[in-house]
């Protein structure tokens, strides 16, 4: 999986990716069929943890994956100093995040909900319209890019892209009906024998990525659709959701649905319920010990020191599992 570099990597961020890809090749005898990396919540927030972006970037240069995705709150938020909430800041922090995800590799990127504060036009059509050439064509559901997904046809993989903060009204937790229809017809119409990952902001399963003190994370207008459409296309069935008169049929579906992967949580977390797979990764926001889940676990870390990336490998007999390049190394790896 090695090629030379082009950027020259801290000495932390080196040792801990060449200690993560040692045991991706152990893990598929030196020959994956499928790896995504993945990184989330950086939340710069008037600090330089955007740096991190252009790390993995640089550890792409040296192990190349199929797919990289920056799973959202870039940092645009500002919990501390006021002083720091103008344009000028966040479009500072949005040039940073778009130099270090390099439009010449292959980045994805969902929207956070801290991540709402700008329009769509501003945010994920920028981080994600240079995405189809590196990827060999993103389907973007809308010309602003917010959701989509990209087929890996060799491989015979989907990753579909999902915003869970879909409007700019600044409305934290939501998916549209048009969002919603048109997941509907990209599973659908998957072909036979594709596996599909999901990748989103906020968890889907509401009851495993929520804090303490805030319950009804992820019961925004359609998530209860979205969890009941999951449920049913892992097991090949057909279902429907009153409340936006929606429907689906996947009785006939060839298609595995491997996982899907989340942030916003700032803690790791995993559960299989019936056949959908959802699993939360930490990244680099904070969460208090009183707001964690008896089931949730953190790695505190130093960024300037360290990092807390996760790369996903698949071998050609299908079994797959999630590596932690950083912070938590081998604790939290995680079969999926």
């Amino acid at each position: 999986m090695m090629n030379n570099t082009q950027k020259t990597l801290p000495e932390f961020v080196r040792a801990a990716a060449e200690d993560a890809i040692a045991k991706v090749n152990d893990f598929t005898d030196g020959k994956p069929l499928f790896t995504l990396a993945m990184i989330t919540d950086v939340h710069t927030g008037g600090n330089d943890r955007y740096h991190q972006l252009a790390y993995l970037d640089g550890v792409y240069e040296r192990y190349p994956f199929d797919l990289m995705v920056n799973l959202g709150d870039i940092g645009l938020d500002f919990s501390g100093d006021r002083t720091l909430e103008t344009d000028e800041v966040r479009k500072d922090i949005l040039a940073h995040t778009r130099e270090g995800m390099n439009p010449v590799h292959p980045w994805l990127y969902a929207k956070g909900n801290h991540d709402r504060v700008l329009p769509r036009a501003e945010l994920t059509a920028v981080l994600n319209k240079n995405s189809s050439p590196a990827l060999n064509g993103v389907v973007f559901g809308t010309p602003l890019c917010d959701y989509g997904y990209v087929d890996f046809p060799a491989k015979k993989f989907r990753f579909i892209v999902l915003d869970t903060s879909d409007n700019d009204e600044g409305i934290h937790f939501t998916f549209s009906k048009e969002q919603l229809a048109w997941l509907i017809g990209v599973l659908t119409e998957i072909p036979a024998g594709y596996r599909v990952i999901l990748g989103s902001h906020v968890c889907l399963d509401k009851a495993i990525g929520k804090w303490r003190s805030y319950p009804d994370d992820g019961e925004g207008t359609c998530f209860s659709a979205v969890r009941s459409m999951l449920h049913d296309f892992a097991n090949h069935l057909s279902g429907e959701d009153r409340e936006t008169g929606l429907s689906w049929d996947f009785r006939d579906s060839g298609a595995k649905l491997l996982c899907a992967l989340a942030g916003d949580s700032h803690f790791n977390a995993d559960i299989n319920r019936d056949g959908v797979r959802v699993i939360i990764r930490q990244g680099y926001g904070g969460v208090s010990d009183s707001e964690m889940p008896e089931w949730a676990t953190k790695d505190p870390f130093d960024y300037h020191t360290c990092v807390n990336f996760d790369i996903l490998a698949v071998r050609e007999d299908g079994a797959a599992k999630l590596f932690r390049v950083g912070a938590g190394a081998g604790e939290r790896d995680l079969t999926v």
